[in-house]
């Protein structure tokens, strides 16, 4: 599964769960550490608990990433799920603001919200299938100039021995 169907899988468990501003900041190019992180905002602390509980059992019962781990106390304004690849951070609004890591994390890299995530994934699919059907028509295209002189030579040379074993016997 590529990184950005794993991040869109996050960001649909956050939305369809009512998370809001949801986005996803590509550090592929510029940390040697994470891949990417999710930041999304909750309405209230019961609602972070409630998506971060929400998320880490979905991606564990998927099995979408190889490891998840947790952060952050239960009544905490503040929780960030761990997926080795990136972080999921929910915040409360005001918590979020406070902080601001999409300025801090976000600089240099790319920040893509969910339907930006959506159109990117759905370009990179498109692009893939251009390639695969580039690698099929060049399997299935016709031979060449040479090609055929090869062939030809070929089948001249496997006529030629089959007279000289018939001769033989």
């Amino acid at each position: 599964m590529e990184i950005i169907d794993k991040v869109l899988e996050v960001c649909k468990i956050l939305d369809k769960n009512k998370a809001q501003n949801i986005i996803y900041i590509d550090t592929s190019k510029k940390s040697n550490i994470v891949d990417f992180f999710v930041i999304a905002t909750a309405s209230s602390i019961v609602h972070v608990k409630s998506l971060i509980d929400i998320c880490f059992n979905e991606l564990s019962t998927k099995q979408i990433f190889t490891t998840i781990s947790r952060e952050g106390f239960n009544n905490s304004r503040w929780q960030i799920l761990d997926v080795g690849e990136g972080f999921v951070h929910i915040f409360t609004k005001e918590e979020r603001e406070k902080y601001n890591i999409e300025k801090m994390v976000g600089e240099g890299g790319n920040i893509y919200s969910l339907e930006k995530l959506v159109k990117k994934q759905k370009k990179l699919k498109e692009t893939q299938a251009k390639k695969e059907s580039k690698k099929t028509k060049s399997a299935n295209k016709k031979p060449n100039r040479q090609e055929k002189v090869d062939e030809s030579r070929k089948k001249r040379i496997d006529k030629e021995l089959s007279k000289i074993s018939k001769n033989k016997k």
